[in-house]
């Protein structure tokens, strides 16, 4: 049985700039939020998409055209170019974050990441950690995303180094291998390459797996015929002994990643492809081979395939190529790289990673990208920069120090041959990499990650350098004892272009510096680059200050780029920034945790896995519509782990946005979504030997809330625990606190505007009492407030919730109990703003059950039509979901002994004391009353409740509150002929 309902375009977008063919430009996305919303488009939070999908809210609580707005990975333009515009429409979005991308090249920033997410805007989800990307899933080399599948395991040569490790992009080295070159002038040539690899052990092998970067330009390919061989390494471009292995090897073709067939064909991007060998080719253990790639047909365009690289090789000039597109520059007929290409030899053997190995390491990443997005988007970690003590006191000049590259050691002076006289410097002694060591010294101990400098003016030419960073003792000018913070760091080739350079350490590696003690960082340049005329000297520089007359060295170099100075007593213009964690308080936790497959694929495994890690949604991408693959879902939602999206591309690639929005804007069959439960809260009055109505009724209660604590005048809390708190949450129930202002003489208005004027004092006081005291929410419930509170009432309630959220190291619900409106009395809520307010608060319980109290003339505890009016009123106020019934389970009396509010036991008492009397029911009212000549009760019943439950119920409002668990219990209701009349039977699970 299945139910009709709307389905939610759900827009994924990638990254907003001009910088690739498939991105959306600023102006396209523009374009896009302005027509959704001169088109009457509402974006939506992701928690209300996914309490949508679960029952829990329904078409009239979304707008008349919602869609969902997402971007995955978390790529620098979306903050740059998307957030403007999302903020000017006021459109709620969803980043699925790569958690180890954050802060790498071409990515967002955590400081922009929490921006966008104090802005109330935006939530983060889960892209993975660091398993985004595709790995080998066979030995026929098939690929998929290393977040989905159980990795292929291989028994053969594995060229390169780091195996399992996912290196952003942006840190990958790609080398031409095959396909059409372009040189300069514009003439078309077939590529040629080689590649090296050292073999570890003997084997026979049949094929080669080879992993390929994105290929220039990316979005073409021609039916490429390459020619393979093999042989002994001689050189960069050498090779003895050739054997052709593949004699025409075709480099398979397949639709553009993630794209629909129609756009167009491509090499593989970022994933495997596979030589078949015409014959085996035994490699023998310790041996160095090359392989050489010859193209044997060219396109009548530049295209040009590419193979990743792993800059793990510094020292070795491992491969070479013909190409113009290469990272270094030709020297005659070749670039020649250092690096180590990323592919396998293999023989077709190996085995799968097993099933537990593979939920392991799901595990892992998945508590790391959680950790890491609570950690550093909340408000846990504070950065500071930390200068060292200067080494020397009067520096009097300024000197640009090499930090990396290549250059000469010495100069020799040019002399004028008729004159004699110095004209210039030619470099001479040896061309060194560049090594330097620098002295640092701070006066406090700190935690960091990172190395900042200022740049100076490089010296020569600025390259592809790969530089290990180093920290260990100074001892003395005798420097010992390094630990490797970073390897094979390589900056922007344009170093003139780099006005701030930051060194994270390797895999967010930490490093403990000691106050007082005496560093040493020392920089080593593991590569240099040639041109036609040889080596090219290129040295970074970064600035500072030194005293040329001080005898006492504090950093040293083998380089002549600092005007032929290689020691000097220095002050290098460097710094750590050191970090300090308070998680889990302050963490951020978003209000649902989400999920955005890497590349859309999953398996039932994972998909149970994430579900155990509390991703409430998971989305993948739409099958058939833009993706060809047939291991992707169906474009309907049968499942929350199983929700397609519209993948944005640039407009020239999609259908006009117009019709793509209302081709995926249409009434579809889904499954029977379940019916949403009716939350039922209970507020219990704090009595020292507990609540025997709240212990009678515990399976009809969800959630306790218990009158607590009042502030005082200072602003401490007075108040303490309910005897029932421990044995409830026992039972695995929440148990909420009540905070009020409630003082000496009754509802102090005073103590509120303390609290609001004092926020950063009374919301620790709530927060303190919580984490102490093991609340799991809070209820606000302050009353008599004056109207000049508001806008200060407004801003306290939001700085609560924020911390209550994202402050605490989990989310704490908040419910306020509101005045209502049309109470007869205009200054009752003229302090509460229910807009503003409901934005941040989880629940508003509006207090409808008081319009007669001790206070007034007898009459109904609640009137069935004033109550519905202000419901109705409320709803125009506050979302569906976050307004909670009121339901009012006593009574008041009037009577020559007491005017006071009365619990159901103690008003059925007074009646059974009074031989003659029987309630009646005012039908007007709709309350039950009983008068007599010493006094009069109004009170509710079971068919008054029933009433304003069902009507609840029709408004769809799926919570409720009652008001108040005593002494009594409802089961009382049952015994005795004089109340049988109206007892309650309330059947609420019923009305769920």
């Amino acid at each position: 049985m299945q139910d009709k309902a709307w389905y939610i375009p759900v827009l994924a977008y990638h990254e907003i700039g001009t910088e690739q063919w498939y991105y959306n430009t600023p102006e396209q996305f523009a374009w896009h939020i302005k027509w959704l919303y001169e088109n009457g488009y509402k974006a939506i939070h992701i928690k209300d998409y996914v309490d949508y999908w679960k029952g829990l809210l329904d078409e009239n609580d979304l707008p008349a055209k919602p869609v969902l707005i997402v971007f995955d990975d978390a790529r620098a333009g979306v903050y740059r170019y998307a957030y403007p515009v999302l903020k000017q429409y006021n459109m709620p979005f969803t980043v699925f974050v790569i958690g180890g991308s954050v802060e790498k090249q071409d990515f967002m920033t955590f400081a922009q990441l929490k921006d966008m997410v104090e802005s109330g805007l935006c939530t983060l989800g889960s892209h993975s950690y660091g398993l985004h990307y595709f790995d080998l899933d066979d030995a026929e080399g098939n690929s998929e995303s290393a977040f989905a599948c159980r990795l292929w395991q291989d028994n053969g040569i594995y060229a390169y180094l780091n195996q399992g490790e996912n290196y952003p992009l942006s840190q990958y080295w790609a080398l031409p291998i095959a396909g059409t070159g372009k040189s300069p002038s514009g003439e078309l040539f077939p590529i040629e390459s080689y590649v090296g690899f050292y073999a570890d052990k003997t084997m026979t092998v049949n094929r080669i797996l080879l992993k390929f970067a994105t290929h220039l330009p990316t979005e073409t390919c021609y039916d490429l015929v390459v020619r393979v061989s093999i042989g002994g390494k001689t050189g960069a471009a050498g090779i003895a002994g050739e054997t052709v292995v593949a004699e025409n090897w075709h480099p398979k073709q397949e639709p553009l990643d993630l794209y629909d067939a129609s756009l167009g064909i491509s090499w593989p991007v970022g994933r495997y492809d596979i030589i078949r060998f015409d014959q085996p080719y035994t490699v023998q253990a310790g041996n160095w081979y090359n392989l050489r790639f010859f193209t044997k047909n060219i396109s009548d365009k530049q295209q040009e395939l590419r193979l990743f690289m792993d800059p793990s090789l510094f020292n070795v000039e491992n491969c070479a190529t013909n190409s113009y597109e290469s990272d270094y520059d030709r020297v005659g007929s070749w670039a020649i790289h250092h690096g180590l290409p990323m592919l396998i030899l293999s023989d077709g053997t190996g085995s799968k990673e097993n099933e537990n190995a593979y939920i392991a390491r799901i595990d892992a990443d998945t508590a790391r990208l959680k950790r890491t997005i609570e950690e550093y988007a909340g408000d846990c970690v504070s950065f500071e920069r930390q200068d060292p003590i200067e080494n020397i006191e009067t520096p009097n000049s300024s000197i640009a120090m090499p930090l990396f590259g290549a250059s000469w050691t010495e100069t020799e002076d040019i002399l004028d041959p008729v004159t004699g006289e110095k004209i210039g410097e030619s470099p001479a002694g040896s061309f060194e990499k560049v090594e330097t060591c620098l002295k640092v010294v701070f006066d406090r101990s700190f935690t960091t990650r990172k190395l900042v400098f200022n740049p100076a003016m490089p010296f020569g030419i600025g390259y592809v350098a790969l530089c290990d960073v180093y920290i260990g003792d100074w001892n003395e000018g005798v420097p010992g004892n390094f630990t490797l913070l970073r390897k094979g760091f390589t900056p922007n080739q344009k170093w003139r272009e780099i006005h701030t350079l930051e060194i994270e350490f390797d895999d967010q590696k930490t490093c403990f510096i000691q106050a007082g003690h005496e560093y040493c960082l020392k920089f080593i340049t593991r590569n240099s680059a040639r041109n036609e005329g040889g080596e090219v000297e290129g040295v970074f520089c970064i600035s500072g200050r030194y005293d040329p007359e001080s005898s006492e060295a504090t950093g040293f170099w083998n380089s002549r780029a600092a005007g032929g100075v290689k020691e000097a007593a220095v002050n290098p213009d460097l710094w750590f920034v050191s970090e300090e964690s308070s998680y889990p308080e302050g963490a951020y936790i978003p209000p649902v945790w989400t999920l955005a497959f890497p590349f859309g694929a999953n398996n039932e495994t994972l998909r149970g896995n994430q579900s155990s890690h509390n991703m409430e949604a998971m989305f993948t991408i739409q099958a058939g519509v833009l993706d060809t693959r047939q291991n992707h879902n169906p474009a309907a939602i049968t499942a929350m782990d199983e929700i397609p999206r519209v993948m944005m591309l640039n407009d020239a690639l999609m259908p006009p946005f117009a019709d793509l929005i209302k081709l995926h804007t249409f009434e579809m069959f889904c499954p029977q979504k379940p019916k949403p439960p009716l939350s039922i809260y209970g507020y219990v009055i704090n009595r020292e030997w507990g609540c025997y109505s709240l212990r009678e009724n515990k399976d009809i209660i969800d959630i306790a809330i218990f009158d607590g604590y009042n502030f005082t005048g200072d602003l401490n809390l007075a108040g303490d625990i309910n005897p029932d708190k421990t044995w409830w949450q026992s039972m695995g129930k929440p148990a909420y606190a009540v905070f009020g202002n409630y003082g000496e003489n009754g509802w102090d208005p005073d103590i509120a505007s303390q609290v609001f004027l004092n926020p950063q004092v009374s919301i620790q006081a709530i927060a303190d009492t919580l984490i102490n005291e093991g609340w799991d929410g809070v209820c606000i419930d302050f009353e008599e407030v004056k109207e000049t509170d508001r806008e200060a009432a407004s801003a306290w309630f939001k700085e609560l919730a924020q911390k209550l959220h994202t402050g605490m190291g989990k989310c704490y619900e908040l419910m306020v109990a509101a005045p209502y409106p049309y109470s007869g009395d205009s200054q009752w809520d003229a302090w509460f703003d229910y807009c503003e307010i409901a934005k941040w608060a989880d629940k508003i319980s509006p207090m409808t059950y008081l319009d007669h109290g001790p206070w007034t003339k007898p009459g109904p505890i609640t009137n069935l039509e004033k109550f519905k009016r202000r419901y109705m009123t409320l709803l125009k106020l506050i979302p569906r979901h976050k307004l909670v019934g009121g339901i009012g389970l006593f009574g008041c009396l009037w009577s020559e002994e007491m005017t006071a509010e009365q619990n159901l036991l103690e008003l059925a008492t007074w009646i059974a004391g009074r031989r003659i009397l029987l309630p009646e029911k005012d039908y007007e009212d709709k309350q039950w009353k009983a008068k007599s000549t010493d006094g009069e009760t109004w009170f509710a019943a079971g068919d008054t409740i029933g009433e304003l439950l069902e009507w609840l119920h029709e408004k769809k409002i799926r919570s409720i509150v009652l008001w108040k668990l005593d002494d009594d219990d409802f089961s009382f209701w049952k015994k005795g002929k004089r109340i049988n009349v109206y007892r309650p039977n309330f059947k609420l699970r019923k009305m769920g």
